[in-house]
């Protein structure tokens, strides 16, 4: 098996886990018609971003970072997966006010003060347009806000919070090229293990169920090479029957003798 090794500092792959949302209505949709469209999203009205729902998922972030099992999978830097959990630098401040000393959120300081991290929902609609237009303190550069690197994980429509996810880098994958479908199947099988051991404890605590996918269509070219290779086997095999049938009629003989 050939492995798409990357250098630390490529982007790979993002493979999404997201709570809050359901399947896409494509209904009318047509991506040769219309590219863009990719129809409308559909959400868990069910959906609870509260102090539990929190609490698991931060607990399945530090477990996607720290989990051996996971190092053949998700891009490590450091030692850890590079995964991005927003609820992380929410809670650093939700309890500083700030994230401007990052120490304090890196090395979770905010886990040892007196209050609790978990932000109270009803104090949502409050505390997140300050924190989204905080500086990230996982960008290098320090100019990325936490709306910028979040901004697929965080569903904030302005007065509500409508989903919640948390997102890797996956180690084999990237974002700008195309594998095997046999390969990348492997990998897809892989992540949406991860969903399947995890989604029953944080969908218990935040209602709804996981949706695992990534948004460069990765996955959905997997399918499609599947589609093809069968479309071409089957028309391989409906042209030579078809091609039998015309020289049996037209010949009139089953079999040629030598």
């Amino acid at each position: 098996m050939i492995f798409n090794m990357k250098a630390d500092d490529d982007m790979g792959l993002k493979v999404y886990y997201v709570w809050g949302l359901e399947e896409v209505d494509r209904k009318g949709v047509n991506r040769l018609v219309n590219p863009s469209n990719y129809g409308t999203p559909n959400f868990d009205l069910g959906f609870n971003f509260n102090e539990q729902c929190q609490t698991e998922l931060l607990s399945f972030c530090d477990k996607l970072k720290t989990d051996d099992k996971y190092s053949d999978l998700i891009k490590r830097k450091d030692g850890l997966g590079q995964v991005y959990c927003f609820i992380e630098e929410l809670a650093a401040y939700n309890v500083k006010g700030d994230l401007e000393d990052c120490d304090y959120v890196t090395k979770r300081e905010w886990q040892n003060e007196a209050v609790a991290w978990q932000v109270d929902p009803a104090n949502l609609e409050e505390v997140m347009p300050g924190f989204l237009q905080q500086k990230t303190c996982y960008d290098e550069d320090g100019r990325e806000t936490v709306s910028g690197r979040y901004k697929n994980e965080i569903g904030w429509n302005g007065f509500a919070l409508m989903f919640a996810g948390v997102s890797v880098e996956s180690l084999h994958l990237d974002p700008f090229s195309q594998t095997g479908e046999e390969f990348t199947r492997n990998e897809y099988e892989q992540f949406l293990q991860i969903a399947e051991e995890h989604d029953a404890i944080i969908s218990g605590a935040c209602s709804g169920k996981v949706i695992m996918t990534d948004l460069d269509e990765t996955f959905v070219f997997m399918n499609n090479q599947n589609i093809y290779v069968n479309s071409a086997i089957q028309g391989a095999i409906l042209g030579v029957c078809i091609a039998f049938l015309v020289l049996l009629i037209s010949t009139r003989v089953f079999h040629r003798e030598f």
